[in-house]
């Protein structure tokens, strides 16, 4: 069994590929994991530094571990798959690992899945955020959930619930994707009014929660329709932590509505959250589905005899 050692990564963001410089993919996905990817096991000494986040100097080749934020769809990143899968037959690397990550079903989309398919088999493994997502990608190659995680460091604005008053209510997402359909006979029970607060593009994740910050309640249903069900819970999980409660599905919000259940509902997500859901946690996770990769190469190196 090999042991497991310190490995350098690099993550290329979405960005790269044509995407907004602000996608919240790139915080989740990308800067956070590399910020806590110590390269080191889980319990080890934890020191930051040893992930980068691509910006133009770096070379993919120089990693042992290279993760591809949601970036395949142009010639420049296929090229960059297709190179270094070819470099690694051609001298036998057995300890560079191409992971391809997901976050959202792109396949859903003809254009975005006639790209995707192509450049599935060059990399060693998938990881999503949610377990449909792996359920699809684990058709093609091996396939694991790394959750999203959030970065504590990066909560700068706290809500504190008011007792006196009617909850201030808010929806906040992007033009086109509202869909209160299962909360509307709640909403229309008690009488209150939402805000509608729609994003026309990425907006910085502080900008995002400043905006948060002055609701009571995130409405932030989950359709079990496409895509919505192939969604994480990192909306949800941010306005947590940020001291706003949510309501996701039938019944929350009748639930919520009064102020000290809020509360203890807000102590309670947010205890679960640091407990399973932390951006120190997704790098370890994708650190354990890196190694277990490496162990695999190892045993069947072995099997083989050389």
């Amino acid at each position: 069994m090999r042991k497991p050692e310190k490995l350098n990564a690099l993550f290329i963001p979405c960005y790269v590929d044509g995407l907004p410089m602000h996608s919240g993919s790139v915080n989740w996905r990308c800067r956070w994991p590399a910020k806590y990817w110590s390269g080191l096991p889980a319990g080890g000494t934890w020191r930051p530094g040893n992930g980068d986040v691509y910006d133009g100097s770096q070379r993919p080749g120089d990693y042992q571990v290279v993760v591809f934020q949601k970036v395949y769809r142009s010639e420049r990143a296929r090229g960059w798959v297709l190179d270094l899968a070819k470099r690694r037959a051609r001298i036998r690397d057995r300890t560079t690992v191409l992971v391809l990550d997901m976050c959202d079903p792109d396949w859903l989309d003809v254009g975005h899945r006639e790209r995707l398919l192509p450049v599935l088999p060059l990399f060693d493994v998938a990881t999503g955020s949610t377990m449909p997502l792996v359920n699809w990608l684990g058709q093609y190659l091996p396939a694991y959930e790394v959750a999203d995680g959030i970065d504590l460091d990066e909560l700068h604005f706290k809500h504190e619930q008011r007792t006196g008053s009617r909850p201030r209510i808010c929806w906040i997402g992007y033009a086109g994707n509202i869909a209160l359909e299962t909360l509307a006979p709640d909403i229309q029970k008690l009488g209150v009014d939402v805000d509608v607060v729609e994003i026309d593009r990425p907006v910085p994740f502080t900008v995002f929660l400043k905006t948060l910050s002055r609701y009571d309640i995130l409405l932030n249903p989950q359709p079990d329709r496409p895509p919505f069900n192939y969604k994480s819970s990192n909306k949800s999980d941010a306005a947590w932590m940020t001291g706003v409660a949510v309501a996701e599905k039938p019944g929350d919000l009748l639930f919520l509505v009064d102020p000290e259940v809020r509360l203890r509902e807000i102590d309670r997500k947010q205890t679960e959250i640091l407990s399973e859901r932390t951006a120190r946690r997704s790098a370890e996770r994708l650190f354990e589905v890196v190694t277990g990769e490496l162990n695999q190469r190892a045993v069947m190196t072995a099997t083989r005899g050389g």
